[in-house]
């Protein structure tokens, strides 16, 4: 009988908040964040190696031994100060249970020369018995918030009880009511509380009524094409939104451009064409993933035009050898981002306009002998990123004599080199009076640039071959890209086939798109603390509180193993946009 009745008890706390608060959202709101479900995510989190690192006992205890030396007592009195509330710091992982978000809702302004108004809507469920103790907490602060102006005032709105917190001195309106273990809380300024009312009132209803259907939440998911890809497991991490929410609220009367006014304007910009959009980080196993789409309506037109990228297949460029631990590339079309940004202007502003791009256009001729539009016509749609990771130069392995350098290179495929050949000469010449130095090497031109004097390994190059623009910075970046362009690894030697290839593939299957990259995220993170101790450590000589805080910082030995391989795609769907990744996490052993 205890268990049947232990049973009944949690099945009627369950239903009192079985729909989610993210589903009962208003359909004025404009952004929501939030994570879903605490415990499951704890859960997930837990068996990860980066918990691990992040739930060290021994830094943990170094931290507290270094606040209370910093400031003696301090946590015994934050502790003290809980106490006199019946909490502790002990239940602050209890927080994040069950659902938690934020969200901003906006609302029509009566007045239309003055902004909207805006409610803040938070909601979070603790642990059932942290729930008691936190609400009789909030009671007791309110109490005495009252000596500093703050008007307590409990009524009803509809069957729901609700507390509000005015303070017309701090201009600020907070509306409470709790719903078995969960908190629902409504924010607003003073101007805006008859607005905020009705619309907490609204989000009280639909937790009753099993989410709004008309609310925000429904709006966001029948997006078309929104939920397609979003990802398995649980929640890290979640970000809605709808645009529409405010777009509404423009005064249309209000926009008067030379050649455009009203609605017009904002059909022409595109923003009619902008859709709801939704960021979502989950964990599953060891992976976890991203997704962020963001819904535009096709055709496209103006601004959202911009969207209309270059699709590459995602493959690594030839002449990229697997030593290259992180590869990237990106599909732009600089012809393209020209005519749009400057078809709108001349459709939006007229004549006045025109004669601007007119005089832009024409500006370079002199220098590159072509117009500026025909010119980004020069530049190839494929734009590929390179990170070999940060190294200390040679001659400065002592770590008080230099620091690492960061190196990458950055090689845009090009249609026609023929304008940036013609203005090499020039280019050149102004860059030997700035320190730079004119170079011809492995049949390319360009411009070397060498700081090493003010710290060794800073240096960096432009070079144009028959086909690429290379931008190369970090000691031996140009040498080794160079070599690499006029001589493409053998296929054994190639990142295409590698290893990391071939496990970014295996964790994300690649798909044609506007970008597309991978990485070895584990040696990425290592090399990264590794740079920022070895920063440190001659500054911890003479700083003893930056030795200090080095202490707690973590070795590359112990987040070894913490990431694995990473990769990312993005492309265009006939509904939106869609940027995901995966990268594979550590297991706890």
């Amino acid at each position: 009988m205890k268990y049947l009745t232990m049973a009944m008890l949690c099945l009627c706390m369950t239903s009192v908040h079985a729909v989610s608060s993210f589903e009962c959202l208003p359909d004025s709101t404009l952004v929501s964040v939030g994570i879903p479900n605490g415990q499951d995510l704890s859960l997930a989190v837990k068996k990860t190696k980066l918990y691990a690192l992040l739930n060290n006992e021994q830094r943990w205890n170094k931290i507290e031994n270094i606040i209370n030396t910093a400031q003696p007592g301090a946590i015994d009195q934050v502790e003290a100060a809980l106490k006199t509330f019946g909490l502790s710091l002990d239940d602050l992982p209890k927080m994040i249970h069950g659902e938690l978000g934020v969200a901003v809702a906006v609302h029509q302004n009566d007045n239309p020369n003055q902004a909207p108004f805006f409610t803040v809507f938070v909601y979070f469920e603790p642990q059932p018995e942290l729930s008691g103790r936190l609400a009789a907490a909030m009671e007791q602060a309110a109490e005495m918030d009252q000596a500093e102006g703050t008007v307590r005032t409990d009524f009803k709105v509809g069957e729901h009880d609700v507390v509000e917190l005015a303070n017309d001195a701090k201009d600020t309106r907070a509306l409470f009511n709790k719903r078995g273990a969960k908190f629902l809380i409504a924010m607003s300024d003073v101007k805006s509380a008859e607005a905020s009312k009705n619309a907490f009132a609204s989000f009280l209803d639909a937790h009753v009524a099993n989410g709004d259907e008309n609310g925000f939440a429904k709006i966001v998911m029948s997006t078309p094409g929104l939920a397609d890809g979003l990802p398995k497991g649980a929640t890290l991490f979640q970000m809605a939104v709808n645009p529409h929410a405010i777009i509404k609220l423009i005064p249309k009367d209000k926009i008067n451009l030379p050649a455009m006014a009203g609605a017009d304007v904002l059909t022409a910009v595109g923003a009619d064409n902008v859709k709801p959009g939704i960021i979502q980080v989950n964990i599953q196993g060891n992976k976890m993933h991203t997704y962020m789409f963001m819904g535009i309506e096709k055709p496209a037109v103006g601004l959202t035009r911009l969207w209309d990228l270059p699709e590459l297949e995602a493959k690594p460029a030839a002449f990229v050898a697997n030593t290259v631990p992180s590869y990237g590339q990106v599909g732009i079309d600089l012809q393209h981002v020209y005519n749009v940004i400057t078809e709108l202007a001349v459709k939006l502003a007229g004549p006045m306009a025109q004669m601007y791009v007119t005089q832009i256009n024409q500006q370079p001729m002199a220098f590159l002998g072509t117009d500026l539009q025909t010119f980004l016509g020069t530049f190839g749609k494929r734009l590929v990123i390179l990170d070999f990771g940060n190294k200390r130069p040679a001659g400065a392995e002592n770590a008080m004599n230099g620091s690492f350098t960061n190196r990458m290179a950055f090689i845009w495929d090009m249609n026609d080199t023929t304008a940036l050949r013609q203005a090499m000469p020039f280019l050149q010449q102004m860059a030997a009076q700035n320190g730079g130095m004119a170079a011809n090497e492995q049949g390319a031109t360009g411009i070397r640039f060498n700081m090493s004097m003010m710290q060794p390994g800073l240096e960096g190059s432009v070079f144009v071959t028959d086909g690429q623009l290379l931008v190369a910075l970090g000691g031996g970046v140009t040498e080794d890209v160079l070599n690499a362009m006029q001589n493409p690894p053998a296929a054994a030697d190639a990142l295409n086939g590698s290893k990391l290839h071939n496990d970014a593939v295996a964790l994300m299957p690649p798909k044609k798109g506007f970008s597309w990259g991978f990485q070895d995220a584990g040696k990425m993170l290592e090399t990264a603390v590794t740079v920022m101790r070895a920063e440190l450590e001659p500054m911890a000589l003479l700083n003893p509180e930056i030795g200090i805080m080095l202490s707690i910082f973590p070795t590359a030995e112990e987040v070894k193993g913490v990431f694995g391989v990473a990769t990312n795609a993005g492309y265009n769907t006939e509904n939106g946009v869609v940027v995901s990744g995966s990268v594979e996490l550590g297991l706890a052993e």
